[in-house]
């Protein structure tokens, strides 16, 4: 069973986070927490006084990821609620963070790192447009899809995980709220397992595409414009179509999700970046952890995909 944090309302979080309780929280987060929350809003490189004893960390994946490693990093340990503005990377219920320093991610691993609660807000919702929220979507299904299929998955975590993705399919690509806690059961599961080619890719990329100020190249966005290449490559193992079906999963289905979140205009202008990069998807961690051995050779299927 895929465990998460406890989930909490917000008239729970109200009540349970008491006097010692503070926000940490970008823009639209602190505008939430004035009209709706009875903690102050202070900034997350503040000096915290005795009696806090509560971080209700209010923002999107890499927010939350910030908040996460500074509070876990002080001596007097304060615990997080996490309330995520975004779902997709299910950083919210995760013992992985990733930070960036002198342009180059880090990640860190440790129990420590789970909120003690998750509250999710169907306001912020509102103000997802669509193409963020396809990219969204596109980041839970291929932290299920490499969870399921990673070589250090065991078969309880793939039965779990093939559960998921069968209550994902009956979800529109878009926005519900539900995504947020299949994207966190998501992450949870792939968090046990592991990652594959996609994040390979988009480990490679992003960096680069940050320090150029390229930051329209976000993390959802990139493993969105891998995953169908990535899920057709995989068909070349000869036990991916069975394990698939081992677990009761329509592997069709799924590969047709991935060619409706497929924008081939994005695809084709990572490209040159991917071959650029190509020594780095090679050596990157992700990569060896995915279902199907990388070969060199294989950079000639992501240029074809791009032209097809």
């Amino acid at each position: 069973m895929i465990e998460l944090p406890p989930r909490w309302t917000l008239p729970e979080l109200r009540e349970r986070a008491g006097a010692g309780a503070v926000v940490w929280a970008g823009a639209r987060g602190a505008a939430f927490a004035a009209k709706a929350l009875p903690f102050p809003v202070v900034p997350m490189d503040a000096p915290l006084n005795a009696d806090v004893d509560t971080i209700v960390a209010i923002g999107g994946g890499a927010f939350l990821d910030a908040a996460k490693l500074r509070a876990w990093r002080m001596e007097s340990r304060r615990r997080v609620v996490a309330v995520p503005t975004l779902w997709g990377s299910g950083a919210e219920a995760s013992p992985i963070a990733i930070e960036r320093a002198a342009g180059a991610r880090q990640v860190v691993v440790d129990d420590g790192l789970v909120p003690r609660a998750v509250v999710y807000v169907a306001e912020f919702l509102q103000s997802v447009d669509a193409q963020r929220a396809l990219s969204a979507c596109a980041d839970a299904w291929v932290h299920a899809v490499e969870g399921f299929a990673s070589p250090l998955a065991n078969d309880d975590a793939r039965g779990d995980t093939a559960e998921l993705m069968a209550r994902m399919l009956r979800l529109p690509l878009g926005v519900d709220v539900e995504w947020f806690e299949c994207s966190a059961t998501a992450c949870v599961a792939q968090a046990h397992a592991s990652v594959g080619l996609v994040h390979g890719m988009a480990h490679a990329l992003e960096d680069a595409l940050l320090l150029a100020g390229r930051t329209e190249w976000h993390h959802a966005r990139l493993v969105r414009a891998f995953f169908a290449p990535v899920l057709f490559l995989n068909r070349r193992s000869p036990s991916w179509a069975a394990r698939f079906a081992h677990h009761g999963v329509d592997l069709g289905a799924v590969e047709s999700v991935a060619q409706k979140l497929f924008v081939k205009d994005d695809y084709a202008a990572l490209v040159p970046e991917v071959a650029a990069a190509w020594g780095r998807i090679l050596r990157d961690p992700a990569t060896r952890t995915n279902a199907v051995l990388l070969r060199a050779g294989d950079l000639a299927h992501f240029e074809q995909w791009g032209s097809s």
